[in-house]
């Protein structure tokens, strides 16, 4: 379009830090969840097939539910959210009989996800749809890790290998996934190394002030 290069900046998605931090016991003491197994967390609306025929966010957490069959027995799943999927969900956890192990908290109000997060052990959603997502970067502004499917917004949202896992595939996805629920201190390190991400890369804070920065720019 003839633009020159150096006006274009990009301003990756941003989330604001958790205002207040919350031990993963307390959390779950507060959440009524198991306080000594290991536990994924998954937030997403349960929507159904897009109007372009790309599967909803409903299959990304079908896929999860089904990823659960195959990790370690005593790990849990807590799924926020809701949506027209839910019943699909719902199915799907009972043919695998699941109904213990996977958990549908429903919708919560924002104000008390990040408790949810604190409450888990990794974030987990494998969706494969390329669009930017908060969900992912919540979790790791909270201290925890993330394993999703690896596309270009991921790969802008979290640092493969420290902050997260990127999965090529279900296969990859289910064998990170395990990875990570059978090592907590794994789990610990790339949780610190992700809250450490986030607010020097994609908090509020941070963007503010390339923003205010870009605009000082403009009046010199």
């Amino acid at each position: 379009m003839g633009v020159a290069p150096d006006r274009i900046v990009v301003l990756p998605p941003m989330v604001a830090m958790p205002a207040a931090t919350i031990s993963q016991e307390d959390a779950r003491r507060s959440l009524d969840l198991p306080r000594h197994v290991p536990m994924v967390v998954c937030v997403s609306r349960f929507s159904g097939r897009r109007t372009d025929g790309r599967p909803g966010k409903t299959e990304g957490v079908l896929e999860l539910v089904r990823s659960m069959a195959e990790v370690p027995q005593n790990a849990v799943c807590v799924i926020v959210g809701d949506g027209e999927g839910r019943a699909e969900v719902e199915a799907e956890r009972s043919r695998l009989g699941l109904a213990e192990r996977v958990r549908l908290a429903g919708a919560v109000p924002n104000s008390d996800i990040h408790a949810y997060y604190a409450a888990s052990d990794v974030f987990a959603y494998p969706y494969d749809l390329d669009r930017p997502w908060l969900s992912g970067l919540e979790a790791q502004a909270s201290g925890r890790p993330v394993v999703t499917m690896r596309t270009g917004s991921a790969e802008t949202t979290v640092d493969d290998g420290r902050t997260g896992l990127l999965a090529a595939n279900g296969d990859e996805f289910r064998a990170q996934l395990s990875e990570l629920l059978g090592n907590r201190a794994r789990c610990e390190a790339m949780g610190r190394t992700a809250r450490e991400y986030v607010a020097s890369h994609h908090s509020r804070e941070v963007r503010v002030r390339q923003l205010e920065s870009l605009l000082e720019e403009q009046r010199e």
